[in-house]
């Protein structure tokens, strides 16, 4: 079985969940360190890492990075290239679509421990639908 090459973020056979920086219209910058008490607990509450032996898990927070996404600001957008899916820490984050009619379609919104666009990364055609944040929300 082939590897999808844009899994290998960071170095041959690993992946990233996201790019490092908070998002503040638009614009991504660095955030501080993220402890490792929250990040792993974020993981265990999340049903996609439910079961992963505790060093399988190390190794995935090794690789995991931190953004903030302000209130309203977008995580990405519908058909930009796949960067990575998202666990969200606490918050919200809202996935639609835009119709024809220029009309908002919530798909989902996305709260603790859950996680969203793990499809975008075994497809070529980037993300499905728009993300942004109805609060401030921190993702990994």
């Amino acid at each position: 079985m082939a590897r999808n090459p844009r899994l290998q973020r960071n170095r041959p056979g690993s992946f990233t969940f996201s790019e490092a920086g908070v998002i503040k219209g638009g614009m991504s910058q660095p955030t501080a360190a993220t402890s490792k008490n929250d990040l792993s607990e974020t993981l265990r509450g999340c049903r996609l890492f439910a079961g992963i032996p505790p060093a399988d898990l190390i190794a995935i927070q090794e690789i995991t990075v931190k953004k903030l996404v302000t209130k309203g600001a977008y995580l990405f957008r519908e058909g930009e290239p796949s960067k990575g899916f998202y666990v969200v820490q606490s918050g919200a984050i809202n996935v639609h679509r835009v119709n024809v009619a220029d009309k908002e379609q919530v798909i989902h919104i996305f709260r603790a421990g859950e996680s969203f666009a793990e499809g975008s990364l075994a497809t070529e055609n980037g993300y499905p639908a728009d993300a942004r944040s109805v609060e401030d929300s921190p993702v990994f």
